[in-house]
């Protein structure tokens, strides 16, 4: 016989986040939702063009912090905002990789 299942139900653990990210996170899902809707795209032919889940993709739009940056990246393209992300990548556009540290050492206290 199989010993009985406990019936205590685990509490899920919170997440904290910095409020600037958790904000910047709902202000894109709220734009991608802006910019789904004047594509006159469902969320569920978003879902499926960028190949995730109707439910990842409306955690998604209501600023779940948990999404993979490549689902979020796919979402963007097949709306064809992914160069709305290339400013992001300017910042460090022609820096030699020689001209960078190999490593970043903590200081000595």
């Amino acid at each position: 016989m199989a010993p009985a299942k406990s019936s205590k139900t685990r509490t899920p653990q919170k997440r904290f986040f910095f409020l600037p990210v958790q904000n910047f996170t709902e202000e894109l899902g709220y734009r991608i939702s802006v910019a789904r809707r004047v594509k006159g795209l469902t969320q569920s032919q978003l879902a499926k063009k960028s190949q995730t889940s109707l439910t990842t993709y409306k955690r998604i739009e209501k600023g779940d912090m948990t999404a993979s940056i490549g689902t979020i990246l796919s979402i963007l393209y097949c709306l064809d905002e992914l160069e709305s992300c290339q400013r992001i990548l300017e910042s460090v556009e022609g820096i030699p990789p020689e001209a960078l540290p190999q490593r970043i050492r903590k200081p000595v206290d």
